[in-house]
């Protein structure tokens, strides 16, 4: 019975550190794939209003299209180039990130931008991974200033109108 209780801390010990293990590699293969962004995440994430992150991101709005799947294969393959030069690469899907798409003025898929330095820069480039890392890590124009995240009033204010069935309206109620 001594011999048992005095494996039972190395056996949780054990136990503990296959449980780091495991959470170290589910990190790591999580960093080394395209960010999947949504209304729930974009802003914590990207820091985009504040510029307050660790490097750029290079972001593509997608909704599932061919020319969509085109550029997110693209992404892929410029990954670890992306990473390399401090650019996080990520997707926003039109099922999870509407009003993602509707802070950024996205109207038609597939659309990429990329902001850095507090700064939004819109490509309009092939969806070619060459391209898109020459736009990621090339000089950039002086872009536009990142809209702000829409408020709690606006919010409430576009949910009261689609009540009402009024849409989607920028103007006054």
């Amino acid at each position: 019975q001594a011999l048992v209780s005095a494996s039972q801390p190395a056996m949780r010990l054990l136990a503990a550190a296959a449980i780091v293990a495991a959470l170290l590699s589910h990190v790591a293969a999580a960093e080394g794939a395209v960010q999947v962004l949504n209304d729930e995440t974009f802003e914590h994430l990207t820091q985009a209003s504040t510029g307050s992150t660790t490097g750029s991101w290079l972001i593509t709005f997608s909704d599932g299209c061919a020319k969509c799947g085109k550029l997110e294969k693209a992404l892929e393959e410029i990954n670890e180039d992306l990473r390399q030069a401090y650019v996080i690469p990520a997707k926003v899907l039109l099922s999870g990130g509407a009003a993602v798409w509707k802070r950024f003025g996205i109207s038609k898929a597939p659309a990429t931008l990329l902001l850095s330095k507090g700064r939004l820069h819109r490509y309009s480039g092939p969806e070619a991974s060459s391209s898109l890392l020459e736009f990621a890590t090339g000089d950039l124009d002086a872009g536009e200033a990142v809209p702000p995240p829409p408020s709690f009033i606006s919010e409430l204010l576009d949910k009261f109108r689609g009540l009402l069935g009024m849409g989607d309206k920028s103007g006054e109620l």
